[in-house]
């Protein structure tokens, strides 16, 4: 029986990725009410990432 070896996720690459996008997190941002702005790049941190993720 071969063995899997599960992928770690990149949580510090997660962490410097989002706070590079303060419009992701400070509701002061005039940005941070920008759906599309902001879904666009949860869709590039997912690509760097490289994982899909669906927000919806």
């Amino acid at each position: 029986m071969a063995t899997q070896t599960k992928k770690s996720f990149p949580t510090e690459q997660l962490v410097v990725l989002v706070s590079e996008h303060v419009e992701l997190y400070d509701m002061t941002n005039k940005l941070y009410h920008n759906i599309y702005h902001k879904e666009s790049i949860w869709r590039t941190i997912g690509g760097i990432l490289g994982h899909k993720y669906y927000i919806g």
